[in-house]
């Protein structure tokens, strides 16, 4: 049984949707009996000898279309098997290949995965060209068609595709082919999260036949038919049929599949090799910031007056050109929304300038509360984002943390944005433990957890998105985290607290590297640092963001906040009592098939007696050992989530004590990228360890003072 993604699909390539986009290239006619690969006798074809590299990465060689190539000591047997061959060619892109099966087989008509010299498991591919050596040579080669002269044994037909990175750089895709006639169809700089236009491919018939079917084979994830008028169709000579077929790429590298054409009897009528490569963008993509303060209404900050914001009324906030975040290509932030002692209760409403103010609540605070919450806004006109104030008047204080891209961002390989990589949520420190002392935090006190999410992504996270909690605090004070370092501490807050509060906010904090002498490993860690009385502090992990260098993740999808449980109207669900878990269903409108978590807030209201929810991916086992908000008797509280979904979209929602209504307002997805509709048929490929990254437990905890 193949294993389960995320959402319990069983994995043999990657779940994705399409968009559309233009495409180069022209329709190319399928001529009457074009072979099916063989190791059958066959003549050698008239076709001229050429080669083609296509899509070549950014600074590599290019070789020219047409340049002559010749084939050397291809080492082939009496009985038309192939051992190695070499391809090379000569002029002003020199070119050179070296195949060879893997051990103890024959070259075939097949997909390989490849190495430089090949072993049991991989095809030898080694490529150089215009003086440029391929010291590590990693990829792909599918052959498409290899065949052999039946009385001597020589090569008389040969055409792959492939895929080589050099010393890990950047892959180039190639083309070889020689005496050839297998047509091939190729899908230039498509987007990863689009589908290419249409491509017509058609087939003239050479005498009277009829096409039984026509059949994707190979790689098959990356292509789709979206047209078919072969099938089934009876031909006199010279007469057509086409089939429509779009690209969508399934990776940053070339893909490879190619389109049968079926006769009866399961008869070889011709086929046509496909390409595609995929063009990375950023859009979706987070970039963290060390939190900054763009908003105080007490201090005239990001506003032109010191007066509280009075009940009914909006603040308009800029954000783009503010607190690291640039002036252009943004598609939302994250922002530490903080509401200062209003004189009613009430809640705070953040939304996109110039759209409508949607029915959700971005924060909900009581008469003369301090509180916190973080929240994900997409941004409006002019790069700013609108607050409207449903408590009584009050102060607002911001703090951007972080942003997601938009399509206008110019892509990167610099590590400058990544994607979303989600975990098991899990609790990495608790200081009511023996582990970190049974100790509250001091005033002035800061704990450094170190995180171990294996050797192969710790290098590559950027930032924790932690849920962080205030247990029984002494007197108010604020918890602010960062990135460990002495000298990163932000002007900022995360989380507010009273005496006797236990109050939770979600943070996406950036780490920085600490170095264990005892292993000489580096490891991600960040800070927490207390500021008020004495403080109990738990800090769960929901996952992180890399620097867009681990492959596939999950990339953020902005919406307007839309709310998908309101018990109190019966939608999603009902009222939740005491020790209950329900599983709600996310609606169409906000998660598709591509989509693996939601970005939410998520708020009790009212309830019964002290409580806390959490919230979990459904299907993926028991209730993890955390929470996501904390709420007294009549308060309501809400808190933003990154929650996982399961099988069908569905999230489970527990709450642990007395009787609560539950509003969830769904910010954004987070989308498998790339995530691109519809999807297409699964196909064989690698097997994809999907985006549930499990940790160890934190290396190492240290509580220091500054």
């Amino acid at each position: 049984m193949p294993p389960l993604d995320a959402k319990g699909t069983p994995v043999t390539s990657l779940p994705l949707r399409l968009r559309p986009v233009v495409v180069l290239g022209a329709a190319v006619a399928l001529l009457a009996g074009a072979p099916m690969a063989s190791a059958v006798a066959a003549p050698a074809p008239a076709a001229p000898v050429t080669a083609f590299l296509l899509e070549p990465a950014a600074g590599s060689w290019v070789l020219d279309s047409g340049a002559p190539i010749s084939m050397t000591d291809p080492d082939v047997t009496a009985t038309g098997t192939v051992d190695a061959l070499t391809v090379a060619t000569s002029g002003a892109h020199a070119f050179t290949a070296v195949i060879a099966a893997p051990t103890g087989q024959h070259l075939a008509v097949q997909r390989y995965s490849v190495s430089r010299f090949g072993d049991a498991a991989d095809a030898g591919l080694d490529v150089s060209g215009d003086g440029r050596g391929c010291n590590a040579t990693t990829g792909t080669l599918e052959i498409h068609e290899l065949t052999t002269d039946a009385g001597t044994g020589q090569l008389t037909a040969f055409a792959a595709t492939f895929t080589q990175s050099c010393d890990g750089g950047p892959a180039n895709v190639g083309e070889l082919r020689w005496n050839s006639s297998v047509p091939f169809e190729a899908f230039h700089g498509v987007r990863l999260d689009q589908t290419s236009a249409v491509h017509t491919v058609t087939y003239t018939a050479p005498a009277p036949t009829t096409v039984a079917s026509t059949n994707l084979l190979g790689d098959t994830s990356a292509f789709e038919v979206t047209s078919d008028t072969c099938t089934g169709a009876v031909l006199d000579t010279g007469q057509s049929c086409a089939v429509g077929v779009v690209a969508h790429p399934s990776a940053r590298e070339g893909t490879y599949a190619y389109l049968a054409f079926i006769g009866p009897g399961a008869s070889a009528l011709g086929r046509v090799s496909l390409t595609t490569t995929g063009v990375e963008t950023a859009q979706g993509g987070y970039t963290s910031l060390t939190p900054a303060r763009i908003l105080d209404t007490r201090h005239a900050t990001g506003i032109t007056t010191k007066t509280p914001i009075a009940h009914g009324r909006t603040v308009t906030l800029q954000v783009t050109g503010k607190g690291g975040v640039p002036s252009g290509g943004v598609m939302a932030v994250v922002l530490n929304l903080t509401v200062v002692s209003p004189t009613s209760g009430g809640y705070l409403t953040a939304y996109p300038t110039g759209a409508a103010r949607p029915v959700a609540s971005s924060i909900n605070v009581a008469a003369r509360q301090v509180l916190a919450n973080l929240v994900t806004v997409s941004v409006g006109s002019g790069g700013a984002v609108t607050i409207y104030n449903g408590a009584g008047s009050t102060h607002i204080v911001a703090d951007v943390s972080g942003y997601y891209r938009s399509a206008a961002s110019t892509p990167a390989t610099d590590g400058s944005y990544g994607s979303y990589q989600q975990s098991d949520p899990w609790r990495a420190v608790d200081t009511r433990t023996a582990e970190w002392g049974k100790l509250p935090l001091a005033s002035g006190e800061v704990i450094t957890p170190v995180i171990d999410y294996g050797a192969d992504a710790n290098s590559h996270i950027r930032a924790l998105a932690v849920n962080l909690t205030a247990v029984g605090a002494k007197s108010s004070g604020y918890l602010t985290a960062f990135n460990g370092q002495p000298n990163g501490v932000p002007a900022t807050s995360s989380v507010n607290y009273t005496r006797g509060q236990t109050v939770a906010n979600m943070a996406v904090v950036p780490v920085s590297t600490f170095h264990d002498p005892g292993d000489g490993l580096d490891y991600p860690q960040i800070g927490v640092l207390n500021v008020g009385g004495p403080v109990h502090v738990l800090v769960d992990i929901v996952g992180f963001f890399d620097d867009n260098n681990l492959g596939v993740g999950l990339r953020f999808h902005a919406m307007t906040p839309t709310r998908i449980v309101d018990t109190r109207a019966h939608l999603g669900t009902t009222a939740l009592g005491a020790g209950v878990t329900r599983t709600v269903t996310a609606p169409g409108s906000v998660a598709g098939d591509p989509t693996y978590a939601l970005v939410t807030n998520t708020a009790a209201i009212s309830p019964t007696a002290t409580t806390y929810l959490t919230l979990w991916a459904a299907d993926l086992g028991a209730r993890p050992g955390v929470s996501n908000l904390n709420a007294g008797v009549g308060q309501i509280v809400a808190n933003m989530t990154m929650t996982g979904l399961g099988a069908g979209n569905r999230f489970n929602l527990f709450n642990a004590g007395g009787t609560t209504n539950v509003v969830v307002d769904v910010a954004g997805s987070l989308d498998l990228y790339p995530s691109t509709p519809p999807p297409p048929t699964l196909g064989a490929g690698p097997t994809l360890d999907l985006l549930r990254r499990t940790p160890s437990e934190p290396v190492v905890g240290l509580r220091t003072h500054l």
